[in-house]
C-alpha cells in the first residue's frame, strides 16, 4: 500500500513538474531562435545551437499529448456523468483529444524518439565544432554558413528518424470492449503492447539504440575531453613560447633590422621600459586567459556531466523496454520508472542548451 502510494506521488508530481520544464523549455528555445537566427549573431556554431533548440522544442511537443491524456478535463467531456463504472458509458465519455492521441499514440512516440536523437546529435555537432575551432580558428571565422553545414543539418534529422521509425512498429493499439472493472482507468481501456519481435525489426531496434543513445554519449565525452585537452595545450604553449620570443627579440637586436614601428615611432628616453612593459602586459594577457580557460573547463565538464547524468538513466530504460522485457511498459507500475528518466531527459536538454549558450561568449574569448 506504502509503494502503490509513493509511486503515485511520483507520477503525479513528474506529470506537473513536466508542464513547468515543458513551459521554460518552448520560451527559452523561443527566445534562443530569435537571437541566434538573427543577422548580427549568424555563425556555423550559432546555427548548429538554432537547429538543437528546434529539435528541442519539438522535441517537448511531443512528449506534451501523452502528459495531457493523464488529465480529466483533456480526457472526459464536459458531459460526462460522474458514475463511469459501466465500460460503454466511459468509452462514450472519452474527448476528442483523447481520441485523436490513442490512436495515434504511436506517432507522437515516433515523433519524440526522433527528435530527442536529433537534438543530441546536434549536441555532439557543436561539440565537435568548438574542437575544430581551437586547432583552426581562422578557418571556422571564415565558414558562417558553408555547403558542410547545409548538408549536416537534412542528414541528421534524416538519418535520425529513419532510426526511428522501428517506433511506429514496436507497438499497437488494442481496443478493448466490453471489459468489467479495469475499463474504469481510461488507461487500459484502450492500451499499447508489444508486438512480437522477428529478426530484422529486432536489428533494427538495437541499432536504433546503439545510434541514438549509446554514442551520442561516448562521442560526447570523448570530444569534450579532447576539447579541455587542446584548451590546455593551447596555455602551455602560449607560456612557454613567450619567455623565448622576447628573449630571442632582445639578443638579436644588435644584427637584425629593427621592427616597423621602431622606425616611425619616436626614440624612447628608458630602453629597459620596453621589456618590462611587455612582460606586464604579457602577464596579465595570460592572468586573463588562464581565468577564461578555467571558466571553459568548469563548463565543458558542467555540460558533459549533466548530460551524463539525465540521459544515462533513460539510456539503460530504454535498452531493457525494447530488447529485455517487451510488457514493460503494460504494468502500471512501471509508468512511474518511465516518467523519472523522462523528468532527467527534458531537464537535461533544457540545462544542457542554455549551458551551451552561456558558454558561448567565454569559449570564443579563448579564440581570440
Amino acid at each position: 500500500m506504502k509503494t502503490s502510494l509513493l509511486l503515485m506521488s511520483i507520477v503525479v508530481f513528474c506529470e506537473y513538474a513536466f508542464l513547468v520544464q515543458c513551459a521554460l523549455g518552448l520560451i527559452g528555445n523561443a527566445i534562443n531562435l530569435v537571437v541566434l537566427l538573427s543577422r548580427a549573431m549568424r555563425s556555423r556554431t550559432n546555427a548548429l545551437l538554432a537547429a538543437t533548440a528546434f529539435a528541442d522544442g519539438l522535441f517537448l511537443l511531443a512528449l506534451t499529448p501523452h502528459y495531457l491524456s493523464r488529465f480529466a478535463f483533456f480526457v472526459r467531456t464536459s458531459k460526462c456523468p460522474h458514475d463511469l463504472s459501466n465500460a460503454t458509458t466511459h468509452i462514450r465519455c472519452r474527448s476528442e483529444f483523447y481520441e485523436f492521441y490513442i490512436e495515434y499514440k504511436t506517432l507522437f512516440t515516433f515523433a519524440a524518439n526522433w527528435f530527442s536523437a536529433a537534438s543530441s546529435w546536434l549536441t555532439v555537432a557543436v561539440s565537435l565544432d568548438r574542437l575544430w575551432a581551437i586547432k583552426s580558428p581562422l578557418h571556422v571565422r571564415s565558414s558562417a554558413c558553408s555547403w558542410s553545414l547545409v548538408l549536416l543539418l537534412p542528414s541528421v534529422f534524416t538519418i535520425t528518424g529513419l532510426l526511428a521509425l522501428p517506433h511506429n512498429f514496436a507497438f499497437k493499439v488494442i481496443h478493448e470492449n466490453g471489459t468489467s472493472g479495469e475499463a474504469v482507468n481510461h488507461s487500459l481501456a484502450q492500451r499499447q503492447v508489444a508486438q512480437f519481435h522477428n529478426g530484422v525489426q529486432y536489428l533494427f531496434t538495437v541499432t536504433s539504440i546503439v545510434v541514438q543513445v549509446f554514442l551520442p554519449v561516448l562521442l560526447l565525452s570523448i570530444l569534450n575531453s579532447f576539447l579541455i585537452y587542446y584548451i590546455r595545450h593551447r596555455r602551455e604553449f602560449f607560456e612557454t613560447a613567450a619567455p623565448r620570443g622576447s628573449l630571442h627579440s632582445s639578443k638579436s637586436s644588435t644584427t637584425d633590422a629593427p621592427p616597423l614601428s621602431a622606425t616611425f615611432l619616436p626614440r624612447i628616453s628608458n630602453i629597459n621600459d620596453t621589456p618590462r612593459r611587455s612582460r606586464k602586459w604579457s602577464g596579465a594577457w595570460a592572468r586573463q586567459l588562464h581565468v577564461s580557460q578555467r571558466r571553459v573547463t568548469v563548463m565543458v565538464v558542467a555540460i558533459v556531466s549533466c548530460y551524463l547524468i539525465t540521459h544515462v538513466p533513460s539510456t539503460v530504460l530504454f535498452t531493457y523496454m525494447y530488447t529485455i522485457d517487451l510488457n514493460f511498459y503494460q504494468r502500471r507500475e512501471n509508468y512511474a520508472f518511465v516518467l523519472i528518466s523522462n523528468l532527467f531527459v527534458v531537464f537535461g536538454k533544457v540545462a544542457n542548451f542554455f549551458l551551451f549558450c552561456s558558454s558561448r561568449s567565454v569559449f570564443f574569448f579563448v579564440l581570440d
